[in-house]
């Protein structure tokens, strides 16, 4: 893919600029548990503001759904398509 460049060396590069989503996500699933719905907004944004995070699908379809259940259709919307363009071959995101 990129001539002269070892794929470790890229995998290693790439992994550096990932951001430490997890814990995000796990924010997120504590402040649903407790209720805390702007909480859990703010941590799920973070977890999809990084496309490498392997929670990225996860995070965007549970906030759309809690976008769309406060009634912000048009934002959950938007979620919905970012999960469509980067995953088309799931079916959840077409199902909202």
């Amino acid at each position: 893919m990129l001539p002269g460049i070892p794929l470790e060396s890229l995998v290693r590069a790439l992994a550096g600029l990932s951001h430490n989503t997890e814990e995000h996500f796990r924010r997120a699933k504590a402040a649903e548990a407790r209720g805390d719905g702007p909480g859990m907004e703010a941590a799920l944004r973070a977890v999809i503001e990084d496309p490498a995070s392997p929670r990225y699908y996860e995070a965007g379809l549970l906030l759309g759904l809690h976008l769309d259940a406060l009634n912000q259709s048009d934002e959950a919307l938007r979620v919905m398509h970012r999960l469509q363009k980067r995953f088309p071959t799931f079916p959840e995101p077409y199902w909202r």
